[in-house]
């Protein structure tokens, strides 16, 4: 998938473009996109991106899977370095 290559290879402006592109031609974004996505942003530390995003996916009724919150405990664990 386009969007995972984009996140692996650490290319945020590319990867949100693909995210925005997707939502206008009326995907809707599981949690699995959402997931991809908040792991790109937190190992850039963009920790209020993550915040942000995580709020929109829940905004949209997109219910976060075990592997969306182990993303989230990891980026936010990484930057208060419990």
């Amino acid at each position: 998938m386009l969007l995972e290559a984009y996140a692996n290879s650490g290319s945020i402006k590319e990867a949100m473009g693909v995210f925005r592109q997707m939502q206008a031609a009326g995907c809707v974004p599981n949690a699995a996109t959402y997931s991809i996505l908040l792991n790109l942003y937190g190992r850039n530390g963009r920790y209020d991106d993550v915040s942000e995003l995580f709020l929109q996916m829940k905004a949209s009724n997109t219910e976060p899977d075990a592997a969306t919150y182990n993303i989230l405990i990891q980026v936010f664990g990484k930057r208060w370095v419990f």
